[in-house]
């Protein structure tokens, strides 16, 4: 029997044939948006405002582009990346996400965000409060050592 003749009775059979319980046209499914949460120690920074040309900006470069820099969790919460994961649920993108694999994870969001920010004096009071309040131990990666302010 040729290859041919084989391919001819599994179709016969159903083998190789589309799944009859799902329609032809129907397009496949669109993956979920990660539902994600903030974690305290990214919430150091204050976040832009949602109406501002800032994040506007973002949000139509990632329509455009896509997601470049990865959003950074840490414990399963966005250590960095909270205005880009924003900016991409307006823009209709599943953000990229990877694990934080330091052991400072309060040094990583000061470094992050110290040279891509630009801080009136009142925000920079409020940073200087937050990393007050993270408490004793807040850059290693034992658990229960920051505070939630």
């Amino acid at each position: 029997m040729s290859m041919t003749d084989h391919l001819r009775n599994a179709r016969s059979r159903g083998v190789g044939a589309a799944d009859p319980a799902k329609p032809a046209d129907e397009p496949p499914a669109k993956p979920e948006f990660p539902k994600l949460e903030f974690h305290p120690i990214a919430n150091i920074f204050p976040m832009l405002d949602e109406q501002s040309p800032s994040f506007l900006a973002l949000v139509e470069d990632i329509k455009d582009r896509g997601l470049d820099e990865t959003i950074v969790l840490y414990e399963g919460k966005i250590l960095d990346g909270r205005n880009r994961y924003r900016a991409c649920q307006l823009a209709g993108r599943i953000p990229r996400t990877r694990e934080y694999p330091g052991r400072d994870p309060v040094g990583f969001v000061l470094a992050a965000n110290l040279h891509r920010r630009h801080l009136n004096e009142a925000q920079r009071a409020l940073v200087a409060a937050q990393l007050a309040n993270l408490g004793v131990g807040a850059n290693q990666t034992s658990e229960g050592t920051w505070r939630k302010s």
